[in-house]
């Protein structure tokens, strides 16, 4: 059995929706990555598409921050 056809005037619709710009997310640096601190050792961290989260330890923070500091 088929469908009867219908038409639908679509002449008064824009041709997009404009994208938000809280949709586009934080601008990446110039390694094409952004890292983000959530709260106190939670990071994440995107290249635009793909996300990811991770943590840090006490000790590699003093360790990051001493090889920052001999440089």
């Amino acid at each position: 059995m088929s469908t009867p056809e219908t038409t639908v005037d679509t002449s008064d619709l824009p041709d997009y929706a404009p994208v938000p710009r809280s949709a586009l997310g934080p601008a990446v640096n110039e390694q094409g990555y952004y890292v983000g601190r959530v709260e106190r050792n939670l990071y994440w961290i995107t290249d635009g598409t793909y996300q990811s989260a991770f943590l840090t330890t006490l000790g590699r923070r003093r360790a990051a921050r001493r090889a920052a500091h001999d440089r």
